[in-house]
């Protein structure tokens, strides 16, 4: 599952880790430089860059949120996320709140079926 953050960053999600990548254009080599020029039949291609695995989506959008070249609409997609998923975590916990712990009897008893 891929989760655009912004039009450069995006979460890549499978059933192990969440993948926090940037798309780059390949550019060409200013004179004088550092490093190794890339060959002329890529200049212009994208690439992806993953800049982290992480074990949620919450933890990569706070990655992403520490990086320095985030962007408002990905901020704002970021913390949108983690309150989406912070509220689903507090309506699940309320939900099993009522689910009584193994070996424990629920609070009301079941109704006895008519024989």
């Amino acid at each position: 599952m891929i989760l655009n953050l912004d039009e450069v960053w995006f979460l890549d999600c499978d059933e192990r880790s969440v993948t926090l990548t940037e798309r780059r254009v390949i550019q060409a080599k200013e004179d004088g430089g550092k490093g190794i020029a890339p060959k002329p039949e890529n200049i212009g291609k994208e690439r992806l860059v993953q800049h982290g695995f992480y074990a949620s989506i919450t933890d990569a959008c706070r990655g992403y949120l520490n990086k320095s070249a985030t962007s408002m609409p990905g901020v704002l997609t970021a913390t949108s996320v983690i309150a989406a998923w912070n509220d689903a975590v507090t309506r699940v916990e309320a939900a099993c709140g009522t689910i009584p712990k193994r070996g424990q009897l629920p609070s009301s008893p079941l109704p006895q079926a008519d024989p």
